[in-house]
């Protein structure tokens, strides 16, 4: 989480394995494959947008998997405004690092 407020990409990456998958929900056939995958989605996130704040509202585990329902505030870099984003996130963990990440988002994003 401290890695997503500092909008570190190199620190949010390396709490993935290096085969990890992400699933965004936009496109969730087209898979971010490995950790340079995962870095090319976060760099163009990060362009757009600043993570100015984050919730975790539930968090729930059961053996290696993890549900979380979380609220990003996002600043738009270009001035823009900002975004409140409801998430819900679906982990698969192997050691202390995610093997594959399914995230879906409310489409409603409201604008602050």
């Amino acid at each position: 989480m401290a890695a997503l407020l500092a909008n570190d990409i190199d620190a949010v990456v390396a709490h993935f394995t290096p085969d990890c998958r992400l699933f965004d929900m936009a496109k969730p056939k087209e898979p971010f494959v490995g950790r340079e995958g995962l870095r090319t989605f976060l760099v163009a996130y990060f362009q757009a947008w600043r993570v100015a704040g984050l919730t975790v509202s539930n968090l729930v585990t059961q053996g290696s998997r993890l549900a979380a329902e979380i609220e990003l505030l996002l600043e738009a870099r270009d001035g823009s405004g900002s975004r409140l984003i409801r998430s819900s996130l679906f982990d698969d963990i192997e050691g202390e690092l995610i093997v594959r990440e399914r995230a879906y988002r409310d489409p409603a994003g409201r604008k602050e």
